[in-house]
């Protein structure tokens, strides 16, 4: 037998060797464990930076635009009224984009107030409070002046052309004050962003800081002034899904993110909250996939829940049964029925606020998730009010359309 000697030099490039090999093991691991958790802090600190632009327009709105606290007994020279009185008026979410181009037109124009009519088939004000310190308008005060100005049949303008391109270009300031328009009555709009490239009406929004943000964050702007605070009604529906809404009913009106009521509770610490819209029960085995692999990615070792929103039971229960045992699903008591806002209804308006419940209290519940999943606008404005992840899959399968 022939005995190899290893001389020093070697032995000792050899330990070093090991221990390198060692080492990048270990970092490997390391990466692998932390990767999740860097991921939410990622979005942690995206979200503080959203924060802090979103506020400061806030503050600039509550200070500046005035024209909202009108006092009953006086009239503002002109006022936006989105105004749904008469079915069809679109679904849950084209309503609120409707709304929110409505009200951003009214901050472009000088002196112009802001409120909402909508009757048909429900009234916003019984599901949200306005923000008093920045749209104390109310639909019946809309009524008075809308009243007032009627009888005299001048001053009252119906204005169906707000499409894309009149937003953009026509001085609206102008046309309105030539016409002596006092209140203009308005529903299908194009969108509020369009505002930003007219000359004239910019300039109004610039003076809010609102050229700071992206669309979505302009609809969370919104929504803070219009129909972020549930009515004390509505917040009584909601109060059976505090735990999946993060552990708070109320969005925190504070602006400060040192406030008490700002920090994030217990819930939002402990859950990672996946929310989806699904309108067909073909949509089940994808929406689970996907559900998984968010919840794989992202949760960390926080406990993972799924909360459905559906267009329809079947399509609940197929979800239901696909998502398995690795997500504790949620979803809205079954009690409340699956209908459009679109949809009539002849009962009794205490009736009808029930019926119509659900889909305002999925779109509220979504708004509170750590990620979205969904494949229209329902989901897509609910992640925008959230601010958070948004997975968007094609209408045509389960691939994503693309990740927000």
């Amino acid at each position: 037998m022939v005995a190899i000697t290893l001389s020093k030099p070697f032995k000792i490039l050899c330990v070093i060797v090991l221990i390198t090999c060692l080492l990048y093991g270990l970092r490997k691991a390391s990466n692998s464990d932390n990767s999740s958790a860097m991921t939410h802090l990622t979005w942690q600190d995206r979200n503080l930076r959203i924060h802090h632009k979103i506020n400061r327009v806030i503050a600039h709105l509550r200070t500046k635009y005035v024209p909202n606290r009108t006092p009953y007994e006086d009239a503002p020279p002109l006022m936006v009224l989105y105004s749904c009185n008469e079915l069809p008026c679109g679904p849950w979410a084209k309503r609120l984009k409707d709304i929110t181009t409505a009200f951003y037109l009214a901050v472009s124009l000088d002196g112009t107030a802001f409120a909402v009519d909508m009757t048909s088939p429900i009234r916003l004000e019984w599901y949200f409070d306005n923000d008093p310190a920045g749209s104390a308008m109310t639909t019946d005060q809309a009524h008075h002046y809308l009243e007032l100005h009627g009888k005299a049949k001048t001053g009252v303008a119906i204005d169906g052309s707000l499409d894309n391109e009149t937003l953009a270009t026509v001085d609206l300031n102008s046309k309105y004050r030539l016409s002596d328009t006092r209140v203009l009555q308005t529903r299908n709009l194009g969108n509020w962003m369009e505002l930003t490239k007219n000359s004239i009406l910019s300039k109004n929004l610039k003076s809010y800081d609102l050229q700071t943000l992206s669309q979505e964050e302009w609809f969370a702007v919104a929504r803070r002034f219009l129909f972020a605070k549930p009515s004390e009604w509505f917040r009584g529906l909601l109060e059976p899904y505090r735990n999946i809404m993060g552990g708070r009913v109320d969005s925190p009106r504070s602006l400060s993110l040192n406030d008490p009521e700002t920090l994030p509770t217990t819930e939002e610490q402990t859950t990672f909250r996946i929310g989806v819209h699904i309108t067909d029960k073909k949509q089940a085995e994808c929406f689970a996939k996907q559900s998984e692999r968010v919840c794989e990615k992202h949760a960390s070792d926080r406990k993972c829940y799924l909360f459905i929103s559906s267009a329809n039971a079947e399509a609940t229960q197929a979800l239901r049964i696909a998502a398995g045992t690795q997500l504790t699903v949620r979803d809205v008591d079954s009690s409340y029925p699956y209908v459009d806002l679109d949809d009539p209804y002849t009962g009794t308006e205490n009736n009808s606020k029930i019926w119509y419940a659900r889909v305002i209290m999925e779109w509220t519940i979504l708004t509170r998730m750590d990620y979205l999943i969904g494949s229209d606008e329902f989901t897509e404005t609910a992640a925008w009010v959230a601010q958070s992840p948004y997975l968007q899959l094609r209408q045509d399968g389960c691939q994503a359309a693309v990740t927000v």
